[in-house]
C-alpha cells in the first residue's frame, strides 16, 4: 500500500502546476447554480480524457455528470463528489473551484493505480449546492440523488471543503426553507386605512414573534430570514406581503418542532391582523451531518502524514448547512476541511474566493487531492476498512 500511495502522490506532483491554472479557470468563470456548463464539461473532458466512462446529464439534471473507473473487480464502491457552483456576485466566495480540482486531481490519480486495486471509483458531478437556483425542482442536487438511490450500491462517500482549519468532523445542521405569504386587503392608507388589511402587518409581527421565540430555543438552532415582498407604495395598505426563511437545527426531530412553533408564529400574527395565511416549508430539505468516524480517522492520519496539523472546531464553527448530510444518512460519508486562508477570513466572502487561488491556497488545494487519493487507495486495499464503517453506520 504505501508504493501505491507514493504513485498517487507522484502523479499529483506532476501535474499540480497545471491543476493550479485549472482551480483559477474556475475562480475567473463562476458560474450559479444550475447554470455550470462550462465548469461541468471542463470536468467531463477531463476525465474522459483519462479513460473515465461519463454521464452526462445525470439524474436528468443539465450540469450534473457521473464518471467511473473499474480497477480488477467492480467493489467495493466509493464515490468522490465533486462541487462547483458559485455565490451571487462574489463568485468563488465558498471555495468550490478549490473543491471541483482536488476531487478531479484525486480522481485522475488513483485510475492510475486501480490496475493493482481492486474496486470502482466514481466521481459525482453535483450542481447549486448553494441552493441558487431557488425554486427549481433540480435544486439542492444531492438531495435529488439520496431520494432516487444513487449511493444505495456505493460503499463510502469523501468530499472535502476548504475552511481556515484542518478539522475531520463537520457539524452541518438540517435546514428547511419556508416561505411565508400574508394575504390581506388594499384600501387607501390616509383616506380610509379602516377599510384594509395590513398584509406587511403581518410579516413583521411574524418576525417579532420569532424574535421572541429565540431566547426559549436549544443553543443549536439557527433561524433566519428576509422580507421578499413589502408591499408597492407607502399610500396603499400592503394587500400582500411575503418572507423567506431558514431554519436550521442539529437533528430532524428538533428541526420538526422548530417548524411547529414558527408556523404557531405566522398563526398568531394571521390572527391578530386578520391576514391569510399561506406557510410553505419548500421541497429539497437539507438533514444533518452524521460523519463516519472510521472513515474521518483514515483521512485525518493522511492528512497528518502529508504534513498537516489538525484542529477542533468548537462549538460554534462549522454549523452551515449542506446536501451532503442527505448523503451521509444513506451511506458512510466524510466532508473534512482543509485549511485555507487565515483564520480571519470567512466563508462565502470575496476575501475567502480570493484565499483559494493564493499560493497557499493552492498548495492546500494539492494536500487536499493528495489525501483523497491516499484515503482512497487505502480503502480500495483494505477492504476491512469499508465494512467496519459500514458497521458503525449501522450502528
Amino acid at each position: 500500500m504505501p508504493d501505491i500511495k507514493k504513485v498517487v502522490i507522484n502523479e499529483i506532483d506532476k501535474e499540480k502546476e497545471r491543476y493550479y491554472e485549472l482551480s483559477k479557470k474556475l475562480y475567473q468563470n463562476p458560474e450559479l447554480g444550475l447554470r455550470e456548463y462550462k465548469a461541468s464539461k471542463f470536468l467531463t473532458s477531463e476525465l474522459e480524457k483519462n479513460g473515465f466512462k461519463i454521464e452526462n446529464c445525470f439524474m436528468k439534471i443539465e450540469t450534473a455528470f457521473k464518471g467511473e473507473f473499474v480497477g480488477n473487480a467492480e467493489s467495493p464502491t466509493i464515490a468522490l463528489l465533486a462541487e462547483y457552483d458559485a455565490l451571487p456576485e462574489i463568485g468563488h466566495g465558498c471555495g468550490h473551484n478549490f473543491i471541483a480540482i482536488s476531487t478531479l486531481a484525486a480522481a485522475l490519480a488513483v485510475s492510475k493505480a486501480m490496475k493493482n486495486l481492486d474496486g470502482k471509483l466514481i466521481i459525482i458531478g453535483t450542481p447549486d449546492e448553494e441552493g441558487t437556483a431557488k425554486g427549481s425542482k433540480d435544486s439542492k442536487s444531492k438531495v435529488k440523488m439520496v431520494n432516487n438511490g444513487v449511493f444505495d450500491n456505493i460503499d463510502a462517500v469523501i468530499e472535502i471543503h476548504p475552511y481556515p482549519k484542518n478539522a475531520v468532523d463537520a457539524k452541518f445542521l438540517a435546514l428547511d426553507a419556508i416561505e411565508i405569504i400574508f394575504r390581506g386587503k388594499a384600501a387607501h392608507a390616509a383616506a380610509s386605512p379602516e377599510k384594509g388589511i395590513n398584509a406587511l402587518d403581518a410579516v413583521i409581527q411574524t418576525f417579532n414573534g420569532i424574535n421572541a421565540l429565540r431566547q426559549h430555543l436549544r443553543g443549536d438552532h439557527r433561524i433566519h430570514g428576509i422580507v421578499t415582498n413589502g408591499g408597492k407604495a407607502p399610500n396603499i395598505v400592503p394587500e400582500k406581503a411575503a418572507a423567506f426563511f431558514f431554519i436550521r437545527s442539529a437533528d430532524r426531530e428538533y428541526s420538526n418542532l422548530l417548524l411547529k412553533r414558527i408556523k404557531a408564529c405566522a398563526e398568531g400574527a394571521a390572527s391578530a391582523t386578520g391576514a391569510k395565511l399561506t406557510f410553505k416549508i419548500l421541497p429539497n430539505s437539507l438533514e444533518s451531518m452524521k460523519t463516519n468516524i472510521t472513515l474521518s480517522r483514515i483521512f485525518e492520519k493522511n492528512l497528518i502524514d502529508l504534513g498537516s496539523k489538525m484542529e477542533e472546531l468548537n462549538e460554534y464553527e462549522g454549523k452551515g448547512s449542506s446536501d451532503i448530510g442527505n448523503v451521509s444518512q444513506v451511506v458512510p460519508t466524510i466532508h473534512p476541511f482543509v485549511s485555507v486562508g487565515s483564520k480571519n477570513v470567512v466563508l462565502h466572502s470575496r476575501e475567502f474566493a480570493e484565499a483559494t487561488i493564493s499560493k497557499s491556497g493552492l498548495e492546500a488545494m494539492i494536500i487536499a487531492s493528495k489525501a483523497i487519493a491516499m484515503t482512497c487507495v487505502e480503502l480500495f486495499y483494505n477492504h476491512k476498512i469499508i465494512e467496519d464503517a459500514k458497521e458503525e453506520f449501522q450502528n
